[in-house]
């Protein structure tokens, strides 16, 4: 889903400035009477915002795509550091941070396990990657 919305933001951005280029080349083409100002006019335009302003126009967009606070431990692998049976809270190493976590299965000591979900500070630990 990421990727559909980063990349139809970003076609729209592309789709918009080539709209403007042509616009102003345009304008352009009015006041030099000639068929190839227009030309070279839309293609220079084209040329500088491709090669130069589309990383700073894209930078915003790419910002709000990326993943950020609790998103980012959803999937993280942790290694148990105490042993809990199932249903039990126990401490999981993530990141070089100790958390509280709980499992639906048991846990032993530097068993490899995945976060599925964070519940009020508490992780939820799954068997498998998610």
């Amino acid at each position: 889903m990421a990727f559909e919305l980063l990349f139809g933001a970003v076609s729209g951005l592309d789709l918009f400035f080539v709209g403007v280029a042509l616009v102003i080349s345009q304008g352009i083409g009015e006041f030099i009477p000639q068929a190839p100002s227009a030309i070279i006019t839309s293609t220079c335009l084209l040329v500088l915002y491709f090669a130069l302003f589309r990383k700073i126009v894209r930078k915003p967009l790419l910002f709000f795509l990326q993943k950020l606070g609790i998103d980012v431990l959803i999937g993280a692998e942790v290694a148990v550091c105490s042993e809990a049976g199932e249903g039990k809270k126990n401490w999981v190493l993530l990141h070089g941070e100790v958390w509280q976590a709980k499992a639906d299965f048991p846990v032993k000591p530097n068993q490899k396990a995945w976060v599925s979900e964070v519940k009020m500070g508490t992780l939820i630990l799954s068997k498998n990657e998610e």
